[in-house]
């Protein structure tokens, strides 16, 4: 049989959980109550902020960024060439675009 202690030890930890539990609840609230009244007094209505440039000049600046596009295959770049190389030596051709095996 189950004795006194235990469920005296049962009890006395469903009731502290039940505690810890109600002042986590409570202790959600006030803060909810706390941050909802910060936001409350930090809403101003916001003043106009000064562009320090004008939009066509600020269009002009951001088209002058595009990078150019890169022809990774340049048949001109040494890499490239040596690409090709090993390709053919693996047996790729590319007039018939397949691979020969051996």
């Amino acid at each position: 049989m189950v004795s006194e202690k235990f469920y005296l030890r049962l009890l006395t930890f469903v009731a502290l959980l039940t505690v810890l539990a109600l002042s986590d609840v409570a202790s959600e609230n006030t803060l909810e109550k706390l941050l909802m009244k910060r936001v409350d007094t930090d809403v101003k209505p916001a003043a106009a902020a000064a562009v320090a440039v004008t939009p066509s000049k600020a269009k002009q600046f951001l088209a002058s960024l595009k990078r150019s596009k890169r022809n990774l295959w340049d048949r001109s770049r040494p890499d490239v060439q040596q690409w090709i190389q090993q390709f053919m030596y693996m047996g790729f051709d590319e007039a018939v675009s397949t691979c020969v095996s051996f």
